[in-house]
């Protein structure tokens, strides 16, 4: 894992430069106000709206494209403002709901999100308070179902 700052480096450095011409420039601008912090408690990543936090051995494992994927999708919790709207919900549930309602954008935008990731053709165009809606009838409160809640993109 010695490389690893250096491949999130680059990861920083190709959503600036590499893909300004399909407008990805808008992510790396998010993403340098958004700290990078090994946290090897999560099994992913996540985020609290201010620090993208990280698994060292699951941030290794990702290809350079899932990495820049991966991080866009944790910027996208903050742009939507996710932490901000939870409210009183299921974290882990509304965590569940956010991701359905994120990865397809990122998906849509050309970016590569790992294998497992949340994507779901109904929830495409729902906002994270329909889908968590639409889950919580489904699964119930304790949020069992689709997806594992721990910060999965």
């Amino acid at each position: 894992m010695h490389d690893l700052p250096r491949k999130i480096a680059r990861s920083k450095v190709r959503l600036m430069l590499d893909k300004l011409s399909k407008g990805w420039g808008f992510y790396a601008s998010v993403l340098y106000q958004m700290p990078m912090v090994v946290k090897n408690e999560c099994n992913t990543m996540a985020t609290d709206g201010r620090n993208i936090f990280y698994n060292e051995a699951f941030t290794e494992a990702l290809t350079e494209p899932e990495l820049d994927g991966v991080k866009v999708h944790e910027a996208y919790h903050r742009i939507l403002k996710h932490h901000l709207r939870m409210g009183k919900r299921d974290p882990k549930l509304w965590n569940i709901a956010c991701d359905y309602a994120i990865n397809p954008i990122i998906i849509n935008s050309g970016l590569t999100l790992p294998e497992g990731a949340l994507i779901d053709r109904q929830f495409y165009n729902m906002s994270a308070e329909k889908i968590y809606d639409i889950l919580q009838t489904t699964q119930g409160d304790d949020g069992d179902g689709n997806g594992n809640g721990n910060g999965n993109p």
